[in-house]
């Protein structure tokens, strides 16, 4: 999977207040099919592998932290050095002027910027 750069721009809408927006579209029927679909992918991978894969045992908390740890590696090496060059230079080849270009340390100073009125909008890296 590859990074993308994504738009952000300052939308005035009475539900950006409710965290939960994001699930009104998802029916709950389709909630539990996703769910079990992944407890039954779970359940296969591990009736095959627990008895022929040695390095597949162990108690259950280590298992959960080789999880996490591969899921951390594997992020890791994903984004090694892709970061605000990425942006800028994307940017740059679709034709925008860089004096334009207003760099943001912080998720909060690009929030405070929409809000102000100081910027149109905000581009930054979309990871994977």
């Amino acid at each position: 999977m590859a990074s993308g750069v994504s738009m952000v721009v300052a939308v005035c809408d009475e539900q950006s207040n409710n965290f939960w927006v994001f699930i009104k579209p998802l029916k709950e029927d389709l909630w539990l099919v996703s769910a079990a679909f992944f407890v039954f992918t779970g359940v296969i991978v591990w009736s095959l592998e627990h008895r022929i894969n040695d390095e597949f045992g162990g108690p259950p908390l280590n298992q959960l932290g080789t999880v996490f740890l591969l899921l951390a590696l594997h992020a890791r090496l994903r984004s090694q050095g892709e970061y605000e060059v990425f942006v800028k230079e994307v940017l740059l080849n679709e034709g925008f002027d860089e004096s334009r270009l207003v760099p943001f340390m912080s998720p909060q100073q690009y929030e405070e910027a929409l809000l102000n009125g100081s910027v149109a909008a905000v581009v930054h890296e979309t990871p994977y």
